[in-house]
This record gives C-alpha cells, structure tokens and sequence, in this order.
C-alpha cells in the first residue's frame, strides 16, 4: 500500500472577492467621477460661452460688402454680442462717442487705431440713408457704378477685417458692473494717442 493514497485531495482556497471594497477604493472612485463632471462641465461651459462669438462671426464673414445696410447689420451684430457678454451695460440704447468709447475699452488687440477708423466709419454710414441705386451715389458723372462699388467694398472690407479682430480679440470678455458707469463718462481716446501704442 502507498502512502501517498491515504492522503485527502488538494482543495484550493475560495477566490478573494473585491466586493466589498476598502474605504480608499471609493475615495479613489468617488474623486475620478467627480473629476470627470468638473472636466465635462467645464468644456460644456466654454462652449457655451463662446457660442455667440462663433455665430457673430460667422454672421460678419457672410455678411455681402455691396449689401446697402451693411453699416447697420455690423452694428445689430455688435450690439447683440455685448448684450450676451455684458448684459448690465445698457449697449442696445448707446450711440455716437459712449458707444466708441465702450467698443474701445473692451478692445485687447494690437490695432487700435483701425478699430478707431472703422468705428467713426460705421458711426457715419449708420445714420446716412442709403442709396436707392450705386448710380444715385455717383459724386460724379465721370465715376462709374463699378468706381463705386469698387470704393464701398474696399471701405467695407477694411471695416470687416477690423470688426473680426476686434470680435475675436476682446469677446468673451468680464467687465465688473460698475465699470460700465466709468465707460459711458469717458471721451474716445484719439487717434493720434492710439498710434503711438501700436
């Protein structure tokens, strides 16, 4: 007889469960899912913010140069923008130097005195009728319809490139509520001062 038989069979241990879990497990857990929603949040926000700069422009890069209430429509765009981003200043309602002077503060690009000269355009078309025809506007009888249309879109162009920049360098942007107080006091600054910070 071998003695090997009398020997009872090799059980092997029940496996381990994870469940239930040691307390630093779910502090683990419980920090990575609150992590996730601080991520998701965040980017969800920051699309949101910035989704009525995209609409805007978007809205000026469609915008037709030749189009007779061209001057207006930059203006609707700019106005909405502030009264998304700066909803305690009374934007809508702001007209001639305390609307210059409010574009000016919230400007952060490196062109200043394009902004300056794009703004005192936009000031200036905006309250001038617009032409029944290109022909009606001739100055004279010696220019054509294609000189001035050739005119208007260069002017609208420059006034174009100037309003993406400044909708792209200075939207979203925080101003404190009672900062909008001090804008509405104070003059444009002129364009001489604004070249030497070029």
């Amino acid at each position: 007889m071998n003695p090997l038989d009398q020997l009872a069979d090799i059980t092997t241990p029940q496996n381990v469960s994870i469940w239930p879990l040691a307390w630093g497990y779910w502090l683990v857990l419980a920090l990575a899912i609150l992590l996730l929603a601080i991520a998701i949040i965040s980017v969800v926000r920051f699309k949101n913010t910035r989704k009525q700069k995209r609409g805007t422009m978007a809205a000026l890069n469609s915008l037709e140069t030749l189009d007779p209430y061209f001057a207006h429509k930059v203006h609707v765009l700019i106005k909405t923008l502030f009264a998304h981003y700066m909803p305690h200043v009374a934007s809508k309602t702001m007209h001639g130097s305390e609307w210059q002077s409010l574009l000016l503060s919230v400007y952060k690009g490196n062109h200043p005195s394009e902004v300056v000269r794009s703004i005192s355009m936009l000031q200036a078309r905006m309250y001038a009728k617009p032409p029944a025809s290109l022909e009606a506007a001739l100055p004279s009888k010696e220019a054509t319809a294609d000189d001035l249309q050739n005119v208007v879109r260069a002017q609208n162009d420059v006034i174009l490139t100037a309003m993406r920049d400044f909708v792209d360098t200075s939207f979203p942007c925080k101003v404190p509520s009672n900062k909008h107080t001090a804008v509405a006091k104070t003059s444009p600054p002129s364009p001489a001062k604004e070249v030497s910070h070029v």
